[in-house]
């Protein structure tokens, strides 16, 4: 249904509904339709000439038929004629004017006339839409805009209680634009959130000056809302005021002050206060101005009213006592900037220990502990911005709602430290004034020397220490002394425990502590009970501290130029709390230190050795005797098996290891060669595991692990390390090979292992070093004892929850020991896969045609379970095993590098020895026939040439029967080469040999040869004949062969 509102005459205002749709049929409309029906079917009977004619002379005009608009109601009023009308943004009212000079307020959907109004002649209309807020639920008013030209104003009503707002003077000869329209597409129901980009209303005078009308929305309420909207009004435009740049301090100064006069509701009030004290626009005598006249407002007001004025009033007041506070902190620093030092360097040290009632040696030792800091970047500000920014951050430091002002807990606070204190840390004289200052602030005692510490642990001490420490001395007993009331000391120790400038911390301590003790009282015992637990808290704190600034100070080391001799992994130093320190549990230091020293890649024999000597030092070395730095002594044996070769130190090795030592003064336990040389361990694995293609992480590692002294804890610390990190990468390997037959390509590596298929080979190396490792220690372990596990004096008498939390150390051994046969069984299989992976050997499902098992079956990472197959082999196993040794012997020999120099032939064959031993030694776990695998070994040799190195392993064979056969056809192949049927000499060369000999040498090839010089086969047969004996039935033919090969040689 749609409503339609016509103005005119007669009626003079009209309610009109349509109902969408077509109009009902009449008679007429029949009539027409069956007419035109017959015409055209009388028209299609004619002739194609003649209804062409027709049709082309007949022009038919189609016209809608009107639709008859039924009013419902209306006014009439017959001497009237509506000229205008419009309605209003939503549709609810509207307005018309008539020739009368009448208004008339109408509604829309009950049709009643709400207002009139008469004298106004040729208006203009307009609507506008005012809103509370710039929120999208924010209250709205409607408001009519009335443009009377004969008057030369502007009216504006609000339609909330039907009353005028404003009178506006305008020009004459204007006109009023009103768009009454909203966008295209957008459905009137949306036209309330769209209303702001169209339904304006603009004032066009004759001077082409184009005016827009605006509401203030404080205008349209009454009342009491009318004053909060007044408030509101006024406090935004303060805000708008403040944006602009165009503000100077005093014109700034000037408009505080009316907004502080003008405001009268306290919520705005309270508003106000919170921008102004918090915003970047304003300058500090702009907010000094304020808060004074907001005061005398309030104070003026009376205590009689709203709860909520008394709480503003102290807010205010307690503000303006910190900003006074703060400007006089300023003026102080202006006033004392450039004052002369009073006394000499000695004598503040004199009075420094005297006052702290310390020793010189004492005081030597506190400063020996003074970090070199490097030089801070400078940075320039200028003066008014810096007040500026510091007045409005340090205000916001404080809360002032509560029954006293305090610190916020959530600010940083380094800042206001500095601006309360810094000025009299620079100042010889008395600070009376000062101290007046702060007790007029309303600042509390707790909190003042709450940051009175925490300035002294946020600035960098310098080699002034001395004066400084001495200032702070001064500035914390005046403090204190300014109260009467104890203050409690346990927040300002929690404070030096989780501060990270541990010299800071110390010095700090050492001076609370002194205050602390001159103010205790002695009255009755159980005073004297309690003072003196808070002086030995005091002393604990101390000793604690001045051992976590050696730890720090260690931690902080770092060489000029590189010299260590294992990887040295990445290390970022981080000043450790006490607090910190404590969460670590007993073995933080441990880690921290390993950490360390695993940045440098220290050696860890020169680690251990300087242990060993501080050790043996204490049992049985008397204070006079000399040392090497080796930990050689005199008088002492020296285990020949165990040593290294000595060598010079360098300057970096000599200071990392004095470093090392003095610290281990401190963490005797912690620092111990067992516990250190594991966490290295540790730390190292850790590297490797988040990247494991890069293997010089686990091959530092093996280097360190191997030189744990302890059996038991190598043994332990290996097995929790191979559970942990290396048995998951060992698994997904041999998954990986036994899936495949041999080491795949590098993209399949990658997916699986996450390496390449180079460093696969790599890896089974180190866990086959790693197995090899794990087996000596399992050894030595049953005839060691296992060594007492003590703790450092740093953490008793601390009530910590993670004071009991098990070392590293104490974890491994807290694991069962491995299994001896698991472990043998664990270093075959790495062993094996170690071999196929190098030679590339392809076996069809190598786990079960080696060790008749599945991937299933087993469980790598529990050393201590025997999960492997305890039955004997099958034929076929021990079959595919000495095949596969067999082809990794051929394989192996092929690594022989063989080079001429001057006729000469020289063979590199360490490598291929290195390879034989394991193929030897997995073979002897195996329980194979060494002798086979042994003339396998030397028909390879031979078979590839290498006479010499054959020659050096026939004296071991046992089946010297079996041997002569196998060498017997090398002999043949290689004369093949030389008496050949296609050569042109071939005749002349068979001659040589007897028919027996042309027979044999026309049998069957088996085996691959390389050509060789008959003066090698002619030693090859000379070997033969000294291994068969005289009886032999071979022995007349071999020794045939050789006279043929001699004349042979001879031709």
């Amino acid at each position: 249904m749609t409503q339609i509102i016509a103005a005119g005459q007669e009626p003079y205002l009209a309610f009109h509904y349509t109902i969408g749709g077509h109009a009902q049929p009449t008679l007429g409309n029949i009539t027409k339709a069956v007419t035109s029906k017959l015409k055209s079917s009388f028209t299609q009977s004619l002739p194609g000439w003649l209804s062409f004619t027709l049709s082309s002379n007949e022009t038919f005009d189609t016209l809608e038929p009107p639709e008859q608009l039924g009013c419902r109601f209306s006014l009439n009023d017959v001497e009237c004629e509506a000229l205008k009308i419009e309605l209003s943004p939503q549709l609810s009212i509207g307005v018309l004017s008539d020739n009368l000079e009448r208004v008339i307020l109408f509604e829309v959907n009950a049709g009643g006339i709400i207002r009139t109004w008469e004298g106004y002649k040729d208006v203009q209309f307009g609507w506008l839409v005012v809103n509370e807020n710039k929120s999208s639920n924010s209250k709205q008013a409607l408001c009519l805009v009335i443009y009377i030209p004969n008057r030369e104003v502007i009216e504006i009503w609000s339609m909330q209680n039907y009353e005028q707002i404003s009178i506006v003077k305008v020009s004459k000869f204007g006109r009023l634009y009103y768009t009454n329209y909203g966008l295209l597409g957008a459905l009137s129901t949306s036209r309330m959130n769209i209303y702001n980009a169209n339904y304006r209303c603009y004032f066009v005078d004759e001077t082409e000056i184009i005016t827009e009308i605006n509401v203030p929305y404080h205008c349209i309420e009454s009342g009491s809302n009318s004053q909060l909207s007044r408030d509101i009004y006024a406090f935004k435009t303060f805000k708008s005021l403040c944006k602009s740049e165009n503000v100077n301090d005093e014109k700034l100064c000037e408009e505080v002050v009316n907004l502080a006069n003008h405001l009268i509701t306290d919520k705005v009030r309270q508003q106000a206060f919170d921008y102004i004290i918090s915003s970047k626009h304003m300058t500090q005598n702009a907010i000094i101005e304020f808060l004074k006249t907001l005061l005398i407002n309030l104070k003026e007001k009376g205590s009689s009213e709203s709860q909520n004025n008394e709480k503003l009033l102290k807010n205010v007041d307690r503000h303006l006592k910190l900003i006074k506070f703060l400007t006089f902190l300023f003026n102080f620093q202006e006033k004392h900037r450039f004052q002369p030092l009073s006394m000499s360097t000695e004598d503040k040290t004199q009075e420094l220990c005297k006052t702290l009632r310390l020793t010189d040696q004492d005081m030597d030792r506190i400063i020996s502990l003074l970090p070199i800091e490097p030089k801070k970047k400078t940075i320039v500000m200028f003066c008014d911005n810096m007040k500026l920014l510091n007045l409005v951050e340090l205000i916001a430091c404080f809360d002032t709602t509560g029954e006293n002002v305090s610190l916020k807990t959530d600010k940083n606070i380094d800042e206001l430290c500095k601006r309360l204190f810094e000025p009299v840390m620079h100042v010889d004289n008395d600070i009376g004034e000062w101290n007046l200052a702060w007790i007029a602030s309303g600042i509390q005692l707790p909190d003042m020397v709450y940051l009175a510490v925490q300035y002294w642990l946020s600035k960098p001490l310098t080699l002034t220490v001395v004066t400084e420490m001495l200032n702070f001395h001064r500035v914390i007993d005046t403090i204190c002394n300014t109260n009467e009331s104890k203050l409690d000391w346990k927040k300002i120790q929690h404070q030096f425990s989780n501060s990270s400038n541990t010299f800071a911390c110390l010095t700090g301590a050492i001076i609370c502590k002194t205050i602390a003790s001159s103010k205790k009282t002695v009255k009755v015992n159980n005073e004297w009970e309690c003072v003196s637990g808070e002086d030995y808290q005091w002393n604990l704190l101390i000793e604690r501290l001045e051992q976590l600034c050696h730890l720090n100070a260690t931690l902080k080391y770092c060489s000029e130029e590189p010299f260590g001799t294992l990887h040295c992994i990445k290390y970022e130093y981080s000043s450790i709390t006490l607090t910190d320190l404590l969460k670590h549990g007993r073995g933080g230091v441990s880690t921290l230190v390993s950490k360390w020293l695993a940045s440098l890649g220290l050696n860890p024999t020169l680690v251990i050795d300087e242990f060993l000597m501080e050790f043996d030092k204490e049992t049985s070395i008397s204070s006079d005797k000399t040392q090497v730095i080796m930990g050689v002594q005199e008088g002492i044996a020296i285990n020949t098996e165990a040593a290294i070769e000595a060598r010079a130190l360098s300057m970096a090795e000599k200071e990392t290891l004095d470093i090392l030592k003095r610290l281990k003064y401190y963490f005797p336990y912690s620092l111990g060669g067992n516990t250190l040389l594991s966490n290295i361990f540790w730390e190292y694995i850790s590297v490797w595991k988040n990247c494991v293609s890069d293997l010089r992480p686990l091959y530092a590692a093996l280097n360190v692990v191997d030189k744990i002294p302890c059996p038991h804890t190598r043994q332990s610390v290996c097995y929790l390390v191979w559970s942990t990190h290396l048995s998951p990468v060992f698994v997904s390997a041999i998954k990986l090979i036994d899936r495949v037959g041999k080491v795949p390509k590098e993209k399949l590596c990658i997916q699986d292992v996450g390496m390449p298929d180079q460093h696969i080979v790599k890896l089974f190396d180190l866990c086959e070093q790693f197995f090899e490792i794990i087996i000596k220690s399992s050894l030595s372990a049953e005839e060691a004892e296992l060594a007492e596990i003590k703790h450092d004096l740093f953490w008793e008498n601390w009530k910590n929850n993670n004071q009991h939390t098990l070392t590293l150390v104490q974890m491994a051994l807290n694991k069962p020991n491995p299994d001896q046969k698991t472990l043998f069984l664990s270093h075959q299989f790495t062993r094996a896969f170690h071999i196929l992976a190098k030679f590339s050997i392809y076996i069809n499902k190598p786990l079960n045609s080696l060790f008749d098992c599945n991937i299933q079956e087993i469980d790598f990472s529990n050393l201590d379970q025997n999960t492997f197959s305890q039955e004997e082999p099958r034929t076929k196993v021990k079959k595919t095993r000495t095949e596969f040794l067999a082809n990794s012997i051929y394989t192996a020999i092929g690594l022989v590098q063989k080079d001429c120099q001057d006729g000469q032939y020289e063979f590199d064959s360490r490598e291929c020895t290195f390879w034989m031993s394991k193929i030897f030694q997995l073979a002897i776990g195996w329980q194979l026939n060494l002798d086979d695998l042994r003339i396998h070994q030397v028909m390879s040799l031979y078979s590839k040439g290498h006479d010499r190195l054959a020659e050096e392993i026939i004296p071991i064979v046992n089946n010297k029967e079996k041997l002569i056969k196998h060498l017997l056809n090398v002999i043949r192949h290689r004369l093949k080469f030389e008496v050949c049927i296609s050569d042109l000499d071939y005749h002349n060369k068979i001659v040589h040999f007897s028919p027996e000999i042309v027979s044999w040498l026309n049998g069957p090839i088996t085996i691959d040869v390389e050509k060789s010089l008959l003066k090698d086969t002619l030693e090859l047969v000379q070997t033969i004949i000294n291994l068969l004996p005289e009886n032999d039935s071979q022995y007349e033919f071999v020794t045939n062969l050789m006279d043929s090969i001699i004349s042979l040689t001879s031709s």
